[in-house]
Order: structure tokens, then sequence, then C-alpha cells
């Protein structure tokens, strides 16, 4: 159970590349969306394509780290690439690894729902900062 808490630590704090993400594709894309609001895109157009965005990164970056990690866990329990200080009272070679399925769905679970709500605030400031902008034109 430590193994999941720590994996999700890492991925609380990864999420937080989402805020960062998106605030840079707000920057990047305002031309982009005050062109899409002159076509008749409404707010809440935008807000979802924000949510959206922020929602793949963060689900396609914790099925590739899930993937990686399982890979990692296979080898190391396989083949045993790290290895336990050679020493007097040694029992084991290699540090032992125990995966569940049930440890992968509980950090999948989190994390996709942790990153949904900062996607979701995260793409709400987006078009709040956009309706600032075209205030101030």
């Amino acid at each position: 159970m430590g193994c999941v808490f720590i994996l999700t630590l890492i991925s609380i704090i990864a999420i937080f590349n989402i805020v960062g993400s998106l605030t840079m594709l707000v920057l990047d894309k305002q031309k982009d969306m005050t062109v899409l609001k002159s076509l008749g895109g409404n707010n809440s157009l935008i807000q979802r394509i924000f949510f959206y965005e922020g929602l793949m990164i963060a689900i396609i970056g914790c099925i590739l780290g899930l993937l990686i990690g399982a890979i990692f866990n296979y080898i190391q329990s396989t083949y045993g690439i790290i290895r336990v200080e050679d020493g007097a009272n040694a029992i084991l070679d290699s540090y032992p690894m125990l995966s569940r399925w049930s440890d992968y769905v509980l950090v999948f679970i989190t994390v996709t729902s942790i990153s949904g709500l900062v996607s979701y605030f995260s793409a709400k400031i987006s078009v709040k900062e956009l309706n600032k902008l075209k205030a101030t034109d």
C-alpha cells in the first residue's frame, strides 16, 4: 500500500504540470480563441476544449507511466537488475517487487479524478482570462 501512496503522490505533483501546460496553451492560442469566438464559438466550447486537452494530457501520461512502471516491475521481478548490497547477512539477491492490479487501478482512478478537477478549474480560469483580454482590447 505504501507503493500506491508514493505513486499517487508523484502523480499528483506531476498533475500540476497540466496547469502550466494549459496556461501556456492559453497564452499561445489567444488569437485562435478570438477567431473561434468571432466564428460563433461560445465560452462553453472553449472551456470544453481546454478541459479535454488537460484530461488527455493527464490520461496519456498516466497510462504511459503505469506501463513503464509495470515493465520495470516485471524486469526487476524476473531478472533482479537492482541488487541488494553484498553483506554477510544478505538473504535476498535483489529487491523484491510485488505488483497487484488493484494498485494500478487505484493510481489510475486517483490521477484521473484529480486531473479532471485540475483541468476543469484551469479551463474555467482560461476562459475568464480570455474575457479579460477581450474587455481590454
